[in-house]
C-alpha cells in the first residue's frame, strides 16, 4: 500500500513539473507524432554571445585617450514562432533540429598605447541589428521513416573594428571615424521551410545552413616608432554590408518526396562573408596619413528572394529531385588606407566602390526539378560562388612617399540570373540531371601608389571594373523522361573580368600617373571556324642519276716557231716564245709556256736604246777630244 502511494506521488509531480515547464515556454516548438516512434522530435538550440569593447583607454609607461566613443550591442531578437512538425504513425519523421548561431563582436573607441601617446576621439561604432524572427519551418513525415527531417542552421558572426587607436613607442590619433555594418539577415524564411516526406524514407529532408560573417575594418589608427593619423574615415557596410537583406524566399524552401527514398532532400547552404577594409593608416617607423576616405559596400544582397524559391518534386522515387544549391558570395574591398614603412604615405579622397554582388542572384521562379517514377532524377547541383575583389586608392611607401588622391574604383552591378534552372527526368534512371556551377570572379585594382625607396604619386585616376554577370535568361531547363540518365546537363559558367589601371609603381626612383582612364574591353565576337587544309600529294620517287659517259683523249698540242699550222684543225702561233693555240671540232684552246713574247720584244727594244745612248755619247767624247 505505501509503495503504491509512493508512486502516485511521484508521478504526480512528475506531472506537474512537465505541465509547470510547459506553460513557462513563451513560444515553445509544436510536434506531432501520435502513434509513432521517435517522430516529431525537436532539437532548438538558440545561442546568442554577443561582444562589444569599446570607450576603453589602456596605457603602459605612456598616456592613452578615449573620449565621446559610442559602441552599440544589438538589440535582443524578438522570439519567433513555434516550428511545427507532423510524422503521425511514421518512424523518425518530422523531426527538426533548428540551430540558432549569433556571435556579434565590435570593438571600436578603443586606445592602446605601450611607452608612448594615443587618442582615440568621437569614434561611433554601431553593431548590426538582430534578425528579425519568421514564421517556423514546417515538415510532414506521415507513416514516413525519418521522412520531412529538418536541420536548418542559422549562424551569424558579424565583426566590426573601428575608430580604434593603438601606438607603440609614439603617437597616434583616431578621430570622428564611423563603422557602421548595415541590418543583418532575416533568421528565418518568409513562410518557413516546408518539406513533406509521406510514407517514404528520407524523403523530403531539407538541410538549410544559412553563415554570415560580415568583416568591417575602418577607422583605425596604428603606430610602431612614428606618428599615424586617421580623420573623418567611413566605412560602411549599407544594405549590402546586410548580408542578405531579403535573402529568405517568400514561401520557403518546399520538398516533396512522397512515397520515395530520399526524395526531395534539399541541402542549400548560403554563406556571405564580406570584408571590408579601408579608410585606416598603418606606420612604422615614419609617418602615415589618410583622410576623407569612403570605402563603401552598395547594394549588394546577394538575392532578393524569388517567389518560389528552390522546388523539387521526386515522389515514388530514390534520390529524385535531391537538390544542392551553394551560394558563396565573398566579396572583398580594400581602398583608402594608407601604410608606410620607414616613410611617408598618405591617401586623400579616395572613393573605392563596390558593385552589387549579383544583385538579383535569386532566380526568379528558383531551382525546380521534376523525378517522379524515377531513380535519382530531376537532381541538381547549382553552385554559385561570387568572388568580387576591389581595390583601389591605397598608397604604400617603404623607405619613401608614395601618395594617392582622388582615385575612384568602381565595380559595376551584374545580375546572375531570373529563371532559375529546371530539369525533367520523369520515370527515368538519373534523367534531368544538372550540374550548373557559376563561378564570378571579377578583380579590380586602380588608383593605387606603391613606392620602394622613392617617389610614387598617381592622381585622379578613374578604373571602373565592367558587369560581373549578365542576365543569364530563364534559365537551363532538359528534358529526360522516361529515360537513362536523359536529360543531363553540365552548363559550367565562369567569369574572370580582370581591371588594373591607374596604378603608380616606383622602385628607387619616382613614378606618376595622372588622371589615366581605363575601359573595360568588350566582348570578343567568336572565331570563325577555320577551312580544313588540304592533304598534301605523297612525293614521287627520285630518278636515279645515270652515269657519265667516258670522254676521250684529247690530241696532244703543236708547237711550232715558225707558225705552221697542222692539218687536223690544230693551229700553232709561235711569238717569240713556246706558245701554242688549238682549235678542234670547232672548240679553241689556249697554251702558254715558257717566257712570254712581248717581254722579250720590250726587253730587245731596251737594249737597242741602250746601244743607241752609248753610241751617241761615245761620238760626242770623240768631238771633244778633237
Amino acid at each position: 500500500m505505501n509503495i503504491t502511494v509512493k508512486r502516485c506521488l511521484y508521478g504526480a509531480l512528475m506531472v506537474g513539473g512537465l505541465w509547470f515547464a510547459g506553460t513557462t515556454a513563451a513560444s515553445a516548438a509544436e510536434t506531432s507524432g501520435d502513434d509513432a516512434v521517435a517522430s516529431g522530435t525537436q532539437a532548438i538550440l538558440d545561442v546568442e554571445v554577443p561582444v562589444t569593447i569599446g570607450g576603453n583607454s589602456v596605457s603602459l609607461t605612456g598616456d592613452s585617450s578615449s573620449e565621446g566613443s559610442t559602441t552599440s550591442a544589438p538589440a535582443e531578437a524578438p522570439a519567433s514562432e513555434p516550428a511545427t512538425t507532423n510524422g503521425d504513425d511514421g518512424v523518425g519523421s518530422g523531426t527538426q533540429a533548428p540551430v540558432t548561431i549569433s556571435v556579434p563582436v565590435t570593438i571600436g573607441g578603443n586606445s592602446v598605447a605601450p611607452v608612448g601617446d594615443a587618442d582615440s576621439a568621437d569614434s561611433s561604432t554601431e553593431a548590426p541589428a538582430p534578425a528579425p524572427a519568421g514564421e517556423a519551418p514546417t515538415t510532414s513525415g506521415d507513416d514516413g521513416i525519418a521522412s520531412g527531417t529538418q536541420a536548418p542552421i542559422d549562424v551569424s558572426a558579424p565583426v566590426t573594428v573601428g575608430g580604434n587607436s593603438v601606438s607603440l613607442l609614439g603617437d597616434s590619433s583616431s578621430s570622428d571615424s564611423a563603422t557602421t555594418t548595415g541590418t543583418d539577415s532575416s533568421a528565418t524564411d518568409a513562410s518557413g521551410a516546408t518539406t513533406s516526406g509521406d510514407d517514404g524514407v528520407l524523403g523530403g529532408t531539407q538541410v538549410i545552413p544559412g553563415i554570415d560573417v560580415p568583416v568591417t575594418i575602418g577607422g583605425n589608427s596604428v603606430s610602431l616608432l612614428g606618428d599615424s593619423s586617421s580623420s573623418d574615415s567611413g566605412v560602411s557596410n549599407e544594405t549590402g554590408g546586410t548580408t542578405d537583406g531579403t535573402d529568405g524566399p517568400t514561401d520557403g524552401s518546399t520538398t516533396s518526396g512522397d512515397d520515395g527514398i530520399a526524395g526531395g532532400t534539399q541541402v542549400t547552404p548560403d554563406v556571405t562573408p564580406p570584408v571590408t577594409i579601408g579608410g585606416n593608416a598603418v606606420s612604422i617607423i615614419g609617418d602615415s596619413e589618410t583622410s576623407d576616405s569612403g570605402t563603401t559596400t552598395e547594394a549588394g544582397t546577394t538575392g532578393t528572394g524569388s517567389d518560389s524559391r528552390s522546388t523539387t518534386s521526386g515522389d515514388d522515387g530514390i534520390l529524385g529531385g535531391t537538390q544542392i544549391d551553394l551560394e558563396g558570395d565573398v566579396p572583398v574591398m580594400t581602398g583608402g588606407n594608407a601604410v608606410s614603412v620607414i616613410g611617408d604615405s598618405e591617401t586623400s579622397g579616395s572613393d573605392v566602390t563596390g558593385g552589387t554582388t549579383d544583385g538579383t542572384a535569386a532566380p526568379t521562379d528558383g531551382s525546380t526539378t521534376s523525378g517522379d517514377d524515377g531513380i535519382a532524377g530531376g537532381t541538381q547541383v547549382t553552385p554559385d560562388v561570387t568572388l568580387p575583389v576591389t581595390i583601389g586608392g591605397n598608397a604604400v611607401s617603404i623607405i619613401g612617399d608614395s601618395e594617392t588622391s582622388d582615385s575612384g574604383t568602381t565595380t559595376g552591378a551584374g545580375t546572375t540570373g531570373t529563371g532559375g534552372n529546371t530539369t525533367s527526368g520523369d520515370d527515368g534512371i538519373a534523367g534531368g540531371t544538372q550540374v550548373t556551377p557559376d563561378v564570378t570572379l571579377p578583380v579590380t585594382i586602380g588608383g593605387n601608389a606603391v613606392s620602394v625607396i622613392g617617389h610614387s604619386e598617381t592622381s585622379g585616376s578613374d578604373v571602373t571594373g565592367g558587369a560581373t554577370d549578365g542576365d543569364a535568361g530563364s534559365g537551363d531547363t532538359t528534358s529526360g523522361d522516361d529515360g537513362v540518365l536523359g536529360g543531363s546537363q553540365i552548363s559550367p559558367d565562369i567569369g574572370l573580368p580582370l581591371t588594373i589601371g591607374g596604378n603608380a609603381v616606383s622602385v628607387i626612383g619616382d613614378s606618376e600617373a595622372t588622371d589615366p582612364t581605363v575601359v573595360v574591353p568588350t566582348d570578343p565576337t567568336t572565331p570563325v571556324d577555320p577551312t580544313d587544309p588540304v592533304e598534301p600529294t605523297d612525293p614521287t620517287t627520285p630518278v636515279d642519276p645515270t652515269d657519265p659517259a667516258d670522254g676521250t683523249d684529247g690530241t696532244d698540242a703543236a708547237v711550232s716557231n715558225d707558225g705552221a699550222v697542222s692539218t687536223d684543225g690544230a693551229v700553232s702561233l709561235a711569238a717569240g716564245g713556246p706558245s701554242a693555240r688549238a682549235a678542234d671540232d670547232g672548240a679553241e684552246g689556249l697554251a702558254a709556256t715558257g717566257s712570254s713574247g712581248t717581254a722579250l720584244l720590250l726587253g730587245l727594244m731596251s737594249l737597242l736604246i741602250a746601244a743607241g745612248v752609248g753610241l751617241l755619247a761615245r761620238s760626242r767624247h770623240s768631238l771633244d777630244i778633237e
